[in-house]
């Protein structure tokens, strides 16, 4: 049941797709490439906040109908037992799981985890703090997209491994793979390259753009919580009440037990009275 919950809160907040707008208008300008790329990112980041919240379990326990997300950005479900399709092509369990998009800033190889809603045995109350600190997360790793977009559409260079280290105010500093599609280059003829006014278009749009996708998962965040206090206090009381009404049923059938034994005893009382033989 919270899995068929989760499953329809993601499809109804799903990351709006540009790219498919600009796909069916026609051929990509550059400037249409920066922003799906960008927008790409900023989906990516969204899906991995929501793997810190739900976890992701290995391909072979997917049930079907699932949908994941690869590397290279490409869709893909499962249509069958260890068996995941996209554009005519399939793909195996075990293969989904080594090509499955991973976290680059995380220290673990796996992409594999138990979200923070799988936490067993606490109290929603409990799991405020890291889900806050998940959130906090999110904000500043979005934030991080936009300030890389933005340097590389003024024609900053990222490092030479295509690397922008970005500090937003409050937020540690954050490597943010540089987005190709976005870069300005000066002195380039236009159908080739993002124009000024375009770069500084493409700069603004991308805060009101990360401040949706926050107000979006901040919905959905407080909808889960709300929904999982609210399964953990019912398995509360159920358990409680499971204990209640055992030690119930002790306490009420044992001096029951106990008067039958008495009664068994007081027929062996022998009668000395006229009425014993009637």
């Amino acid at each position: 049941m919270r899995r068929l919950f989760f499953v329809a809160v993601l499809l109804l907040t799903l990351f709006p797709a540009m790219s498919l707008r600009v796909v069916a208008a026609g051929t990509l300008t550059p400037a249409d490439l920066c922003r799906v790329q960008l927008q790409a990112r900023l989906g990516k980041e969204q899906r991995l906040e929501r793997r810190m919240l739900f976890g992701l379990q290995p391909a072979k326990d997917a049930l079907e109908g699932a949908v994941r997300t690869d590397e290279a950005g490409g869709t893909w479900i499962k249509t069958a037992n260890d068996q995941w399709a996209a554009n005519g092509r399939t793909i195996t369990d075990a293969v989904m799981d080594t090509i499955v998009e991973r976290d680059p800033l995380s220290m673990s190889a796996s992409p594999l985890r138990r979200g923070i809603f799988e936490t067993k045995g606490v109290l929603t109350s409990e799991l405020v703090p890291p889900l806050t600190q998940t959130f906090r997360a999110l904000s500043c790793r979005v934030r991080a997209v936009c300030d890389a977009a933005t340097r590389a559409v003024h024609g900053e260079r990222p490092s030479a491994e295509g690397i922008y280290l970005i500090q937003t105010p409050g937020c540690r500093i954050i490597p943010v793979a540089a987005l190709p599609a976005c870069t300005f280059i000066p002195n380039v003829p236009k159908e080739l390259t993002i124009d000024f006014g375009t770069a500084a278009d493409i700069a603004a749009s991308c805060e009101p753009v990360a401040n949706q996708l926050l107000d979006r998962e901040a919905q959905l965040l407080t909808l889960a919580v709300t929904y999982d206090a609210a399964e953990r206090s019912l398995l509360q009381l159920a358990g409680n009440f499971d204990q209640f009404t055992l030690l119930f049923s002790i306490d009420l059938l044992h001096p029951i037990e106990q008067s039958m034994t008495l009664i068994e005893q007081l027929s062996r009382i022998p009668c000395f009275l006229a009425q014993c033989n009637a």
